[in-house]
């Protein structure tokens, strides 16, 4: 589909071989977790292969990989994450736990933590408090014995203050921010307050989420940060514990599991693979905005229905494709992909999430079938060209593949049987004669028939490391 780029006659020689892509989807009919599917399916791949080395989870964005990691940290896959820290461990999840840490010593004498704590709330989501006047007050009431409060209330009520009206409005905006958490977390251990309602009340209450396009913009940094957050609130929801419980958790949680380097899942982005091959990739989250990565492009639109027969290219469109070409081609035997197109928002998002349009570029099962049936044109079985041609016809875009058919694959066999095939086949080019793809439901049961066996109840086992 890019109309700039390098021709490369790409053929598969093993021709008993077929292509396996697979993809997991939650819709409107079948209400499924994706991630859960992909967890599974990589349980069943390490029992089968007892090689975790040759999986590797890959995303465009680390945001991608978020919502796998904590099904993976539930499921206690051991795993690591190249180029970037595990979701929870990341800046913008560590400032949310120190308003809770602050908040819970906010009336105590200062002590040396709390300076570290202070520092790291106090302008996050931005203030314009001065870090000196925060560090000198600190200090001042660390000699006198006074509390973190007394110090916040010198800043922002003392005529001695060094702080100008606005940083002192902005003092008393973080002291009243502090006292509600803290009397929030009182009310919470009364009544046995959910984490995850606890955090979801927080992230509000600051404008957290806003923060982060304030200060990086609008685009995939600011996306990323906000999408760590709402993945810890909903890993937060999911443990059912209290947020002490949880920051005790979280303190001493290891993607690892103990397990040694081999035997651990490698998470990572597209772009630190290129070159390399796994036997089995794995692409959760495959929707838009993620692939492709529209965060701060220009080009919002892309034409689904095919209303515009010869639409104008997109550059950011053409090298978001060739990113997703690249995931794909990294796989030796199998590419596992999550999706999803649940209607309604779900936490932090406006709109709901929708499937990759690259997914129906792929037509995947039409393509399967075209391909199966050309398997069965080498092997020489009977009525396998009515069943190739038959194949084409279903294809939304049958040009592409007949023209890759004709030029290269069946040109490559020998036969006079074949010379009649391509004379039929360009025939369907030059009528171009397609029929609408397969509804999602049949392309999602068929897909469904072709999955590595996956145990719906699986008994308690030992680690694989072990």
């Amino acid at each position: 589909r890019n109309v700039s780029r390098i021709e490369k006659p790409l053929i598969a020689h093993a021709v008993e071989r077929g292509a396996d892509i697979h993809v997991f989807k939650a819709t409107s009919w079948q209400q499924t977790d994706p991630h859960l599917s992909l967890a599974e399916q990589v349980k069943a791949l390490v029992r089968e292969t007892n090689d975790p080395s040759q999986i590797i989870v890959l995303g465009r964005t680390y945001a991608q990989l978020n919502e796998l990691e904590a099904v993976f940290l539930s499921q206690k896959i051991p795993y690591r994450v190249v180029g970037r820290k595990p979701f929870f461990e990341r800046r913008e999840i560590q400032v949310l736990l120190d308003y809770v840490r602050l908040a819970m010593r906010l009336e105590e004498p200062v002590a040396r933590q709390t300076q570290n704590l202070l520092l790291s709330v106090a302008n996050t989501p931005n203030r314009k408090i001065g870090r000196d006047a925060l560090t000198r007050a600190l200090a001042s009431a660390y000699q006198r014995q006074e509390s973190t409060k007394d110090a916040l209330k010198f800043l922002a009520e003392s005529p001695m203050s060094p702080l100008g009206k606005t940083q002192c409005k902005s003092v008393t905006d973080l002291l009243q921010s502090l006292e509600r958490i803290r009397a929030v977390l009182k009310m919470g251990n009364q009544h046995e307050q959910t984490a995850g309602v606890f955090l979801d009340g927080l992230v509000k209450m600051l404008n957290y989420l806003k923060h982060f396009d304030d200060y990086y913009g609008q685009g995939e940094h600011s996306e990323e940060r906000k999408q760590a957050v709402l993945t810890f609130c909903r890993f937060a929801d999911k443990s059912n514990m209290g947020i002490h419980a949880l920051m005790q958790v979280v303190n001493k949680l290891d993607t690892t599991q103990g397990a040694p380097e081999e035997h651990q899942i490698v998470m990572t982005s597209v772009f630190r693979t290129k070159g390399l091959e796994y036997d089995y990739v794995i692409i959760p989250n495959c929707i838009n905005d993620f692939m492709p990565c529209q965060l701060g492009s220009d080009n919002k639109t892309y034409d689904k229905a095919g209303l515009v027969k010869v639409p104008v290219a997109s550059a950011h469109i053409e090298s978001e494709r060739r990113l997703f070409y690249v995931a794909l081609t990294r796989a030796r035997k199998a590419v596992f992909i999550g999706a999803t197109s649940i209607p309604g928002p779900p936490r932090g998002r406006e709109s709901p999430p929708v499937a990759s349009c690259f997914l129906d570029e792929m037509a995947l099962e039409p393509t399967r079938e075209v391909m199966n049936a050309l398997q069965a044109c080498a092997a020489g079985k009977p009525g396998a060209e009515t069943v190739m041609l038959a194949a084409l016809k279903k294809i939304h875009g049958v040009r592409n593949v007949a023209v890759n058919l004709a030029t290269h694959y069946i040109k490559s066999l020998k036969g006079k049987q074949f010379k009649k095939l391509i004379k039929k086949i360009r025939i369907l080019i030059t009528k171009n004669v397609t029929t609408p793809p397969a509804s999602p439901p049949t392309q999602m049961l068929r897909e469904g028939r072709r999955r590595i066996k996956i145990e719906t109840s699986i008994p308690e086992e030992k680690p694989w490391w072990r």
